[in-house]
């Protein structure tokens, strides 16, 4: 068999993979939101939004997120606890939680992991002293 054809077979199973692929996240979005949300989350907010009231501040590595309602999920989980004040970022694949109240880790990384999503790292954001 010619290697010229055998390439060309090739290259046409590995566009009609990825074409497969295509079209099964194609559907799986139309029918569920991308992340398997279903309609649109709306964001929830703390009514104290004044960052300088919440001293402690955690950096938590998420994986799993994959658009916007991935975010307003995430952030409505913490914003429901109270003294507790999230802001995600899908592309940075992170969180910083700040709080009102010491934090323990496990009750953090628990908040994300029932939801689906992956703490791969986390950290105390350790704050200036005020002069």
């Amino acid at each position: 068999m010619d290697t010229g054809i055998v390439s060309t077979v090739i290259i046409s199973l590995i566009i009609f993979v990825i074409l497969l692929i295509g079209i099964r996240s194609m559907i799986r979005r139309a029918t569920t939101g991308c992340c398997g949300a279903g309609d649109e989350i709306k964001p929830i907010y703390p009514q104290d939004r004044d960052l300088s009231h919440y001293p402690y501040r955690y950096h938590l590595d998420i994986q799993g997120m994959t658009c916007q309602n991935c975010v307003y999920r995430i952030q409505n989980a913490f914003h429901k606890q109270d003294g507790l004040y999230a802001r995600v970022n899908r592309h940075k694949k992170e969180a910083v939680i700040s709080a009102k109240q010491e934090q323990q880790e496990e009750s953090l990384r628990k908040i994300v992991t029932g939801l689906g999503y992956t703490v791969t790292g986390f950290s105390k954001i350790e704050q200036e002293p005020h002069s």
